[in-house]
């Protein structure tokens, strides 16, 4: 019988969250991402927000799925799936586990880890510094769920797909929760993009720590965002077409209703920044 197992990839700028299980646990005293059991009538992200406030006393927000293992031992068989998370209230503490640390990609191997995430841990291991980008919008149901959705599928088919971490949020609270605008899940899909499972989020201080480039669509998002963030003293703070050949405002189809074109402006918008970061490779 297969055990759905859920983890936290928790970050703080280039170094993530580990924790040591107990000594007197099955597998004690090794080394693992926090997380657990998903209990019967929980989703997936329900059982990993539980488990990080029950072991660390944190308030996670749960992202994309970063990477899904299956791996058996001799007591049982596990489905882990390993999720993007931020925490957005509280500081980690030591609940449950013998000790938690902070460690970068390439303290990797100084840590004896359990068996199933050793694939995920070879993944992480190939890149020293992840990318992480956040589009952020007025209401994050249109413009911003498609620039996240848009980079990601262009993402996806680079070979360096797994150093990017990408995601959207709202400067307002209008729509938290809400699923993401008809228009912008239908011209998704015309070009085989999914949206399924993005409710609108709002952008909070600590968002300006957690990204490298926080993308705004228009100037009055930038005037927001400023707001929320205060200074932009580490000049993480664009407009998405401030990368493209012709900077300017992506127009919002909430109110024009033609998103037909802000598609092909957050594609333009998107298709630049890549050049850039690869340019900045080089």
């Amino acid at each position: 019988m297969m055990t759905e197992v859920v983890a936290a990839l928790i970050w703080d700028k280039d170094r993530f969250l580990i924790c040591q299980r107990p000594a007197h646990k099955a597998r004690g005293l090794l080394w693992e991402f926090v997380g657990g059991k998903v209990e019967p009538g929980e989703t997936r992200e329900q059982a990993l927000i539980r488990e990080c406030r029950e072991e660390l006393a944190v308030t996670v927000r749960v992202g994309d799925v970063f990477m899904e293992v299956v791996h058996e031992y001799p007591d049982m068989t596990v489905h882990l799936t390993l999720f993007h998370a931020a925490i957005v209230q509280g500081a980690p503490q030591r609940l449950e586990h013998q000790d938690i640390r902070w460690i970068t990609s390439e303290q990797i191997p100084q840590y004896e880890f359990c068996p199933a995430d050793v694939e995920i841990l070879e993944r992480l291991g190939r890149y020293k510094h992840m990318i992480k980008i956040l589009f952020i919008c007025h209401g994050n149901i249109c413009r911003s769920p498609m620039g996240e959705f848009i980079l990601k599928d262009m993402v996806s088919r680079r070979p360096d797909a797994a150093r990017f971490r990408i995601a959207s949020c709202a400067t307002s609270t209008e729509e938290i929760g809400n699923p993401v605008h008809p228009g912008t899940r239908r011209k998704l899909a015309e070009h085989g993009i999914s949206c399924a499972g993005k409710y609108a989020v709002q952008l909070t201080q600590s968002d300006y720590d957690e990204y490298d480039y926080l993308l705004a669509m228009d100037t009055w998002n930038l005037r927001n965002i400023l707001r929320i963030i205060g200074k932009d003293e580490q000049k993480k703070v664009y407009r998405l077409l401030d990368f493209s050949k012709h900077p300017r405002d992506i127009a919002d189809p909430w109110y024009t209703g033609n998103f037909d074109i802000t598609y092909d402006d957050i594609a333009e918008g998107c298709q630049a920044f890549l050049e850039f970061i690869d340019a900045k490779k080089r």
